[in-house]
């Protein structure tokens, strides 16, 4: 994204340039969050290419992602979210899992540790 043709989009729509960046931002990470297959919708924030009207629509807040993206996102970001907490408890010592609710599970050697709470 090169930020002199947002400045020449902003300038031929007749919109904000702030405002031309943020919707290109936004419609960018939608590339990133949605699903590798997905290219754009027929409209809204992921659509190939704005009209006029949904422009100044945006300049009200009402250029968005569709329902179906928006949950699409969230639900990929849910999933990273528990992938990366799993990843996370498991890097966790022990002590800190317990503390945390989360009981290490580790083969019986025969011997037991003691933890003392300070």
């Amino acid at each position: 994204m090169l930020y002199e043709r947002v400045q020449n989009f902003a300038h031929d729509h007749l919109i904000d340039v702030g405002l031309a960046l943020g919707l290109v931002v936004a419609h960018e990470m939608g590339h990133r969050l949605l699903p590798t297959s997905y290219v754009h919708g027929k409209a809204g924030l992921m659509s190939a290419a704005w009209t006029q009207k949904e422009l100044l629509g945006a300049s009200r807040g009402r250029l968005t992602f569709s329902t179906e993206e928006g949950t699409a996102i969230r639900e990929r970001l849910l999933s990273a979210t528990s992938v990366a907490d799993e990843k996370a408890q498991s890097a966790l010592p022990d002590a800190i899992r317990l503390h945390l609710g989360k009981t290490p599970v580790r083969p019986n050697t025969g011997t037991s540790s003691v933890m003392c709470h300070n």
